[in-house]
């Protein structure tokens, strides 16, 4: 495996498995945010499942990446909340838009490294095999 490949991945596996923890156990401090960034995190806190279903698969899906066990199927669980990281960051939040812009990089990054294993996925009509 490329070694530039590795190292990101050991970023993001990183990245998200401290702040998915961090999202349970409040380890390291969080940092003041904008009034309209604050309500957001609070709605998702106050649904009750809404958080901890995120903070697990950041969880989970950091471990993969980690353990570089299943860590293709944890680059496409992680697509969509990197996504919303990002525009969170770009909309309510935006001292903290270049971690979110490094998630973004590095999941583009994996993502075109393992292409060949998303090229089935990405066939508009796949043919059925005989």
């Amino acid at each position: 495996m490329n070694k530039a490949a590795i190292v990101v991945r050991y970023i993001l596996g990183t990245i998200f498995f401290v702040f998915g923890l961090n999202g349970f156990f409040q380890f390291l401090p969080t940092p003041p945010m904008p009034e309209a960034a604050g309500t957001f995190i609070g709605g998702m806190i106050s649904s009750g499942y809404l958080f901890p279903l995120l903070k697990g698969t950041e969880v989970l899906a950091g471990a993969a990446l980690l353990a570089n066990y299943y860590a293709r199927l944890a680059l496409v669980i992680l697509a969509p909340i990197t996504i919303n990281i990002f525009l969170f960051h770009a909309f309510l939040a935006p001292e903290g838009l270049p971690v979110a812009v490094i998630l973004i990089a590095g999941n583009i990054f994996l993502a075109y490294f393992h292409r060949d294993a998303f090229a089935s996925v990405l066939v508009a009509r796949p043919r059925p095999k005989s």
